[in-house]
């Protein structure tokens, strides 16, 4: 079966985590992270959903982007960067055994994106992590709190999460969109359609109007005989008077 797991991630500027270069190993299975409060455990959660795009500023405790970066009155980093390095065991379709996911930010709130080392744009980011499961959502990240949140939920409230987790919101967005779409269609069929019958109105009238057309033509040719044979008639009657 195909997989893919965090290896491990590495960091530079991010946070509590300062201007310095930091590795840290995760690995396949589950993983527990401990420590003291304000060790930064919860940034190592921060920095993951950070450099794969699937989360705000704010989900992230922090007001924009550039606050992510390290600042202190000591040594402030000049931007934030995060990596993330993926076990790729068939889940991404790439041939490289891993694949890794690059986000920096800089303090203008400038963003961007490498997929393994080639520059990449997000929804590039968001295309790779869907074929392992990951959906741009984030359906199967839980932050600090959205536990809690749930819990406060109202009933409609928690059974409209539940079917965007599910899928089913989405589903019922495209049906929606689906019926839309088929009834502009249907409306542009209608309008067709009177535009035919209109063409078919003038169509016969143009028909209408060539027969008489072709009519008059045969009656002036017609005429123009018999003025013809007048003349004729004439010039004989003229003739005989003259002898």
């Amino acid at each position: 079966m195909s997989k893919a797991y965090i290896d491990r991630i590495e960091v530079y500027g991010f946070k509590s985590y300062g201007a310095r270069r930091l590795t840290i190993p995760l690995g396949e299975g589950f993983i527990g992270i401990v420590g003291p409060n304000g060790s930064g455990k919860s940034n190592i959660g921060d920095a993951i959903v950070f450099a794969l795009g699937l989360a705000t500023a704010k989900s992230m405790r922090a007001l924009k982007l550039s606050d992510l970066i390290f600042s202190s009155k000591g040594k402030s980093a000049e931007y934030a960067e995060v990596e993330v390095v993926f076990k790729n065991e068939g889940a991404f379709p790439l041939n490289d055994e891993e694949v890794r996911i690059y986000r920096k930010v800089e303090h203008n709130g400038k963003s961007t994106y490498k997929i393994n080392g080639r520059p990449a744009k997000h929804y590039e980011v968001e295309e790779l992590l869907s074929f392992a499961g990951i959906p741009p959502q984030g359906y199967n990240i839980v932050t600090q709190g959205d536990i809690f949140r749930f819990i406060k939920m109202t009933p409609a409230e928690r059974r409209d999460l539940i079917s965007e987790i599910a899928g089913i919101t989405e589903y019922e967005e495209k049906k929606e969109k689906a019926l839309k779409d088929l009834e502009e269609t249907e409306e542009k069929i209608q309008s067709a359609k009177l535009v035919l019958k209109e063409v078919k109105t003038n169509l016969k009238k143009l028909e209408e109007e060539k027969e008489n057309a072709l009519l008059a033509s045969k009656l002036e040719e017609k005429i123009d005989e018999i003025k013809n044979i007048i003349k004729g008639v004439k010039l004989y009657f003229l003739q005989q008077n003259l002898e």
